[in-house]
């Protein structure tokens, strides 16, 4: 890490907080116009890797800077009839038992699934449900996605004019804000 901004105001841009250098990558290429060879020089990564984090942003946006688990994302036995299926259960019967959805899906589907996956399916899908309920429409989301990097930039601007902003109570609920929305694009 080369950049001066994390070299020189160490009391604002932390060198280990890896959502805040992705963004500053990103922002020093999208919004400064900074060449991309100079950027990844500076923050010591490849091409490859700068343009694989900007398409992530454009996709996901703030939620796409976030480091996600390796390995496989979903169970790989959930297929859509089985989600189907304990979906139209929790909807006929909203006080089923796990361990009976878990042996229904056994004698039709004929796959033995474990009981902890079945809890997380049914958590998820009514959360799912419960979040489709509150969202309104398009302009909900955008406002959504727009907020944190928002909030980010008044922390910036009143670090550059003041000096004072530190990483305080209020970086920490930036930070919340991207990850809560990171969650609930993650089980849309």
């Amino acid at each position: 890490m080369k950049d001066p901004l994390f070299l020189e105001h160490v009391n604002f841009f932390d060198p280990c907080d890896n959502f805040q250098i992705r963004y500053e990558m990103l922002r020093s290429h999208l919004i400064e116009s900074d060449s991309v060879v100079g950027v990844c020089r500076r923050f010591g990564l490849s091409r490859q890797s700068f343009y694989t984090l900007e398409e992530k942003f454009k996709q996901e946006g703030n939620a796409g800077l976030l480091p996600k688990k390796p390995g496989p994302q979903a169970p790989s036995k959930l297929t859509v009839e089985v989600l189907e299926f304990v979906l139209h259960s929790l909807q006929a019967e909203e006080k089923i038992a796990m361990v009976e959805i878990k042996s229904q899906i056994q004698q039709k589907f004929g796959i033995s699934l474990h009981r902890r996956t079945v809890e997380k399916l049914c958590k998820d899908l009514t959360l799912k449900k419960t979040l489709a309920d509150e969202t309104q429409g398009d302009y909900v989301k955008k406002l959504v996605t727009d907020l944190p990097r928002l909030r980010y930039e008044e922390l910036r601007i009143a670090f550059f004019e003041g000096g004072h902003c530190e990483r305080n109570g209020y970086w920490e609920s930036f930070r919340l804000d991207v990850f809560i929305f990171a969650r609930r694009e993650a089980i849309k």
